[in-house]
């Protein structure tokens, strides 16, 4: 899109302009074979439906039951995108996920339950030298109760907000010489309850995010990143650990602690050959947990790509950050994984491994244990074969495990559900107990 100048367009033209845009999106439908989706105009529509079935052998991740079940889970998708540059850009979709338990143990609650997410962004003038981009997201999940004889806990998250872009170089500044930035701003919440009704942890998130990058030779850059968060822990009850027939008042008793994270980073990328993509960021991050003041923390995102070969890429990837959780005052964490992915007109296979080492800062109710550190390990495998046209069918392995101490003299198990994976995106409370986990499913993913 051309950058228009000179003087103010009047209201009617302005509505003239609007009306233009958003007709040139819808236009008569045209056909497609299956997997490649449904043009509309200018919009592109994939539909999906990835159906498993097979064996969990520890649903609420819990060392002290047998969770062992047949499960069923079902993800239908529809995604709306405008693959073309134009006056506007729309990428828009809707996941339903349904986790359905078989055969479950005497004395287990089962724990069968829906999942939603849903995200919507319309980018204005992707083309110009300026773009803005409102976008919302929401996640309903339903994820296991720690305890057997729980029902399954709700969160429900959202996050809306916007990003002001600022590209001298269009929509592919990222390969061109020169300047570029973004500004993002957004609030969300996080809200928690079990079966019964009990909200245990509302949680609040304003987010602010700056980025200036310099391209100084092609696909080389430089990055400069500011964060800044407001937590704001809204509601805290008695629940986590209280179990079936316990009163409100039992169970471990989660704290009002407010944070304030400022990250800076400094970092890069580039081609090393032409075969090797690196990237890192490194940086400080400054915390105010309520009256608990944390030191400055060093942080770091680092990334390496090795393309193997046109369809065979090998990734790597370290993490070093800190994130809240449900009954200690911090957790800092290092993570490391390695992914491995190919793919070609009949076969599709990835495998990945990762592990993190986390230590949590005080505990909040029990003074007396000072420190709790695990080892959370998980690995991943999926291969696949294209037996028709958007047809692919397959098999998936997932191994998972988590081992800690804790020193002192209460015993620091149960602090809430969640993984070390959705630390950084979700905030989500924080289970410290030791499991094993195993999950194997044949697969059919179905494309239109």
């Amino acid at each position: 899109m051309k950058v228009f100048a000179g003087r103010a367009a009047s209201g009617s033209q302005l509505v003239s302009f609007l009306v233009v845009a958003v007709a040139s999106l819808f236009g008569a439908g045209e056909a497609s074979a299956a997997g490649d989706g449904v043009r509309v105009g200018a919009l592109k529509i994939d539909a999906r439906l990835g159906t498993e079935f097979g064996f969990n052998s520890n649903v609420q991740a819990n060392s002290g039951s047998d969770g062992s079940v047949a499960q069923l889970n079902l993800k239908p998708s529809l995604n709306l995108s405008t693959p073309a540059s134009g006056l506007m850009q729309i990428n828009a979709g809707a996941g339903l996920g349904w986790r359905q338990y078989l055969l479950v143990p005497d004395g287990q609650q089962d724990q069968t339950a829906p999942d939603f997410g849903g995200i919507f962004a319309l980018k204005f003038n992707p083309g110009g030298a300026f773009s803005f981009t409102p976008s919302d997201q929401l996640r309903i999940s339903s994820p296991p109760n720690p305890s057997p004889s729980g029902e399954p806990i709700t969160a429900v998250s959202n996050e809306a907000g916007a990003e002001l872009g600022f590209h001298p170089g269009g929509s592919a500044a990222k390969a061109r010489l020169g300047f570029s930035a973004l500004a993002k701003g957004s609030y969300g919440f996080l809200q928690y309850s079990n079966g019964d009704g009990y909200d245990f942890r509302d949680k609040g998130v304003g987010k602010g995010r700056g980025e200036l990058r310099y391209n100084f030779l092609p696909r080389t850059a430089a990055t400069f990143v500011a964060t800044v968060e407001d937590n704001v822990f809204e509601k805290a009850s008695s629940i986590v650990g209280g179990g079936e027939g316990s009163g409100e008042g039992s169970g471990v008793e989660l704290s009002n602690i407010n944070t304030t994270p400022i990250r800076l980073f400094v970092g890069g990328e580039t081609l090393l050959s032409a075969q090797l993509e690196v990237a890192a960021e490194l940086g400080t991050a400054f915390v105010v947990y309520g009256s608990l003041d944390k030191p400055s923390a060093f942080v770091a995102n680092a990334r390496a790509t090795y393309y193997l070969s046109r369809r065979n890429t090998v990734s790597f990837e370290y993490l070093r950050d800190f994130a809240d959780t449900a009954r200690y005052s911090w957790v800092q964490f290092d993570r490391l994984s390695v992914k491995y992915g190919t793919s070609d007109q009949l076969f599709d296979a990835s495998a990945r491994v990762a592990a993190s080492f986390r230590n949590f800062g005080p505990d909040q109710q029990a003074p007396l244990v000072t420190a709790t550190t695990d080892l959370v390990a998980s690995a991943e495998g999926r291969v696949g074969f294209k037996v028709a046209k958007g047809v692919l069918a397959g098999f998936k392995y997932v191994f998972e495990t988590r081992s800690g101490s804790a020193e002192g003299a209460v015993d620091a198990s149960g602090a809430g559900t969640g993984d070390a994976g959705d630390l950084i995106s979700a905030g989500d409370l924080t289970q410290i107990n030791e499991f094993t986990r195993h999950q194997a499913y044949f697969t059919v993913d179905l494309k239109y």
